[in-house]
């Protein structure tokens, strides 16, 4: 029994360690695109993770770095140890303390304090920062595991080296490297470990370029072609152990199958074999060709007996071999410049193999890398709204290269534009778009180049102006969101809109509703349940029923309930607003029963862990339809426009930057965009959020049975007044303020 739970209990962390792998491995067979429950089997994610080029670059980008930065490490790291053994005691731990505060030290304050340098030394924060700041944390652990390996070399065998006539060199390579090569092998694949999988200091040091890491953290949502890569690397280190393992198991069966005087018998007839080829060698001097056969021949007869000699198998023919290895270099090779050079080359033909190899795969790596890194137009984007497949489409159609970059949130995309700026197009949502003129980040949109796709004519137009395009393009409900918001937060004489923007998305915040029996007493008890529309003392009530409130984590959205029962705007207005419903809107948030989260509120929803959920329109249309195909039952869905309360109006429109060199090529993206409105909101990578476009709005009824079954949802004011409280969110100069306030309240909720 007690044999039992010892085996049990060895099972059990293999299995800990073992189970996370086996799911990442499942899901990436996962024929939907949600990693919480298994919707079929399917080979699409490893197809979409081939055709996905930001992210395949990001991993090249990831392999270049650390293999350059494991071998540079690694010599630098060698070199470091040689030096350290050589001095004094009080120096040595001197500068062993100091060499290990990387490690020992945080690697947020690394990664910062790196940042930091290269600002300061006017160092453009890129591929060769990156490399820098991989090397610079790499180095200590060369040195703490090859260091010890270098105290077990005896004093005396260096000391024979020199007495012999070996030079300082010579004794590195011949004596000292194979010594360490155990350590070094381990060093070098720590090294490489800890670069490929760093996320820290590759985030702050890396600028607008992406390793894999980086990448996947700025994913809006996580998506099974992340699985993919990952279960394509495990098989790579599977296949790789197995082979090692495998030679091992060969050598050490031939071995064992082979007893010490049959090895020695065979030594024999290589020493024979070997004396016949010297004496041909010496007989044929004329014949130039033959002597670099005679060599290849003995050097093969000589690596036969090595090998013997390598697994400590005592040999009675040494002596004898020596003795034709002296004969042959003093008589013929040392005297015969070619043969020299050939036998050179022989002596060493596993480590030139190995170069050659690892050098022409780097080579292969870089150029794959700058061949897919490099473009024409750069595009920044805070979310996945912008499918992949349109990109591809675009190229072909124009012959241009995009480079497409994700962020997960706007203030990221703002931070990286603000230090960087080094993209052509970004996507940001309004207020951050606004942020973005304010700080002359972007510049005014040029319309008299914007293509008029949107009237049926056979001739193609320019528009004459923002206000054309504006007044005869876009939704008018939109449009009058705008207006209202503009004259409520600012005296603007030229909106911002008309100069700086040409609208992607937009959307309004909805609540969706688990149809369970409680929730829905709940609605007939508060008589909306028979109603499309509900404000947010539902919210309020339901929390105090200890429903399960989801949220989006968002500074404004925390807020957006008591603002809009207290004030009915999407904001507070004010630093005095804030702190009039701080307290309200604390006690609200810090309830157990209410989770604020992100992305992964999609997930929470469809995987029915709610029961009330505060999202914006195109996730609920997403999760309308994927809690159909799960449960086979439909979620309730109300939109806030009561007691004159109304819902957060947000909008993405395409800026251009104001150091974008490439403007021609920009409207033609812009127009690209502009042209496939259509195809853009039925397809699900940008997750049914709807074209500000109204004119387009039949074209994708009659190609979307789910949308035009669901156009409440999916239009935001489908047959709806726009109330004062439907607004904008704005760029407010209390902004800072606001986010102060938010941190407070999560740090009272955690």
């Amino acid at each position: 029994m007690k044999k039992f739970f010892k085996n049990s209990y060895l099972a059990l962390i293999i299995l800990i360690i073992y189970i996370p792998i086996l799911v990442v491995i499942i899901f990436s067979f996962n024929n939907g695109d949600n990693l919480q429950f298994l919707s079929g089997l399917s080979l699409k994610w490893y197809k979409y993770l081939f055709n996905d080029t930001p992210f395949i670059t990001s991993i090249l980008l990831s392999l270049i770095i650390a293999i350059s930065s494991t071998i540079i490490s690694l010599i630098f790291g060698v070199m470091a140890v040689l030096g350290l053994s050589k001095t004094k005691k009080m120096m040595k731990n001197f500068c062993f303390s100091f060499g290990n505060i990387p490690i020992i030290n945080s690697d947020v304050v690394t990664a910062v304090g790196l940042m930091l340098l290269f600002i300061s030394l006017s160092f453009p924060l890129g591929i060769f920062s990156l490399l820098f700041a991989h090397i610079s944390f790499n180095i200590p652990y060369v040195i703490l595991i090859v260091y010890p390996r270098c105290q077990k070399i005896k004093k005396n065998i260096i000391i024979a080296s020199y007495d012999l006539g070996g030079k300082y060199l010579y004794t590195i390579r011949k004596i000292i490297l194979p010594i360490l090569k155990p350590a070094i092998i381990l060093a070098s694949i720590v090294a490489f470990s800890m670069s490929f999988d760093d996320f820290i200091i590759s985030y702050f040091c890396s600028g607008s370029s992406e390793n894999v890491s980086s990448f996947i953290y700025t994913l809006k949502r996580t998506k099974p072609y992340v699985n993919a890569f990952t279960t394509i690397f495990i098989c790579f280190l599977i296949f790789s152990i197995v082979c090692f393992n495998f030679y091992k198991f060969i050598i050490k069966k031939a071995i064992l199958s082979n007893n010490i005087e049959k090895i020695n018998f065979r030594i024999k007839k290589s020493y024979l074999k070997l004396e016949k080829l010297y004496f041909n060698l010496n007989c044929k001097e004329n014949i130039k060709l033959k002597k670099f056969w005679f060599i290849n021949r003995i050097f093969h007869h000589e690596n036969k007996i090595i090998l013997w000699k390598n697994k400590k198998i005592k040999l009675k023919h040494n002596f004898l071999l020596k003795d034709i290895w002296l004969r042959i270099k003093l008589n013929i090779i040392s005297e015969n410049k070619k043969l020299k050079t050939w036998y050179f080359i022989l002596e060493r033909f596993k480590i030139i193999f190995f170069i050659v190899i690892i050098s022409s795969l780097f080579i292969l790596l870089v150029a794959l890398y700058l061949s897919w890194s490099s473009y024409d137009i750069s595009i920044a984007n805070w979310g996945e709204y912008l499918p992949i497949s349109m990109i591809q489409k675009f190229e072909k159609e124009t012959n241009l290269k995009v480079r497409y970059t994700q962020y997960s949130s706007n203030e990221i995309l703002y931070n990286k534009v603000n230090f960087y700026n080094n993209f052509d197009i970004m996507v940001p949502s309004f207020y951050m778009a606004k942020k973005m003129a304010k700080h002359k980040i972007i510049q005014k949109i040029d319309f008299s180049k914007v293509i008029n796709y949107f009237d049926n004519n056979k001739e193609l137009t320019h528009f004459n102006s923002a206000k054309e395009f504006y007044q005869n393009e876009l939704s008018k409900k939109l449009l009058k969101v705008f207006h209202q918001t503009t004259q409520i937060k600012t005296k603007e004489t030229k909106p911002f809109y008309f100069q700086y923007q040409i609208p992607y998305f937009w959307g309004s915040l909805v609540l969706l509703i688990n149809p369970n029996k409680k929730n829905i007493s709940i609605l007939k008890k508060n008589h909306q349940f028979n109603t499309n529309f509900v404000d947010y003392n539902l919210l309020i009530k339901a929390k105090n029923e200890n429903r399960n409130i989801l949220i989006n984590d968002d500074p404004k959205n925390i807020f957006l309930p008591f603002s809009e029962i207290t004030y009915h705007n999407t904001e507070p207005e004010s630093t005095n607003q804030v702190k009039k419903i701080f307290n309200e809107t604390k006690n609200f948030v810090i309830s157990k029963n209410i989770s604020l989260q992100n992305d992964e509120i999609v997930d929470s929803i469809i995987n029915n862990d709610f029961d009330f959920a505060l999202v914006y329109n195109g996730d609920a249309l997403y999760c309308v339809d994927q809690y159909y195909q799960k449960y086979h039952k439909n979620l309730i869905f109300k939109k806030f426009n009561s007691n004159g309360q109304g819902s957060n109006v947000w909008e993405d429109g395409m800026v251009i930057s104001k150091k974008s060199k490439n403007l021609k090529d920009d409207y033609k993206f812009i127009n690209f965009i502009l042209k496939n409105q259509v195809q853009l909101a039925i397809n699900k990578d940008s997750i049914y959020y709807t074209t500000p476009y109204f004119k387009e709005y039949e074209k994708i009824f009659q190609k979307s049975e789910f949308l035009k079954n669901h156009k409440n949802l999916f239009l935001p004011f489908y047959k709806t007044k726009i109330t004062k409280g439907d607004q904008i969110y704005w760029y407010n100069s209390y902004d800072k303020y606001l986010v102060d306030q938010y941190s407070k309240i999560l740090s009272e909720k955690n």
